[in-house]
């Protein structure tokens, strides 16, 4: 049994904050909280699974700040929480069999990628998502859409941190500013999230003690986050977004 000391907690507490101070409009804030969960005892998959159960303050409350702001599309957002939880499903068991480098590697390598098309176009901007909106919601596009959501299910089932993805499927295919993406995508991370935490209570993987403290950091960050990005708006936020990018890639394709 990981004894809780007050040290760890001061340190999950915080990190937890500061991580989903900045990912509530990013996304990725798990990907910054496992690493420290694993630092101070937990066990990769108990790591995972409470940090699952720390996510749905986070989303919860940041699904709420952004709804009082009209930054939520719940007709996107549904159909994005339908595909996402059957892909959510599928990661959380199969987790263990997963090649971790490979699959790290392979994100970091999309990262980037998408970094170069944040760079280029306008994207997550006003000017670039009322062009993108007004093409309307092809049956094409919602194919897509849907497809992309999935995916990011199956990686939010394994390790959390599929906010990233979904902020670029809502952004690129459906024409939202980073704004109503982060707000947008909460419903399908909740969703997802929910999913994942059953298979892992199920199998007794929670540590409720780090949960509850890093699910009180969290929930703060995200309430704080969304009113401070939401103030700022859509530029200030692209500009986090390409920081937050480039860590993550660094980090993952050399770990």
């Amino acid at each position: 049994m990981i004894q809780l000391t007050i040290l760890k907690a001061l340190i999950v507490f915080l990190v937890g904050f500061a991580a989903t101070f900045i990912g509530t409009t990013t996304g990725g804030a798990m990907l910054f909280i496992l690493p420290v969960l694993i630092f101070v005892g937990l066990p990769p998959l108990i790591a995972i699974a409470t940090s699952m159960f720390a996510a749905l303050g986070a989303n919860a409350i940041g699904l709420y700040r952004f709804h009082l702001s009209g930054k939520v599309d719940f007709k996107i957002g549904f159909i994005a929480a339908f595909f996402s939880v059957i892909g959510a499903l599928l990661g959380a068991h199969i987790i263990i069999n997963v090649p971790k480098s490979i699959l790290h590697k392979f994100i970091a390598v999309f990262l980037l990628l998408v970094l170069i098309m944040l760079v280029v176009k306008k994207a997550g901007l006003k000017e670039f998502s009322y062009h993108v909106a007004h093409k309307g919601y092809s049956f094409l596009r919602m194919c897509v859409g849907s497809f992309l959501f999935f995916l990011t299910g199956i990686q939010g089932g394994m390790i959390g941190g599929q906010g990233t993805f979904s902020n670029y499927i809502l952004i690129f295919v459906f024409g939202k500013t980073f704004l109503e993406a982060a707000g947008t995508r909460k419903i399908a991370s909740l969703a997802a999230v929910i999913t994942a935490l059953i298979v892992f209570l199920s199998h007794h993987l929670v540590n409720f003690e780090f949960g509850i403290v890093l699910l009180l950091g969290r929930s703060l960050g995200a309430f704080t986050g969304a009113a401070y990005g939401i103030k700022k708006g859509d530029e200030w936020v692209r500009k986090i977004f390409i920081i937050v990018i480039v860590i993550m890639a660094v980090r993952l394709m050399f770990r």
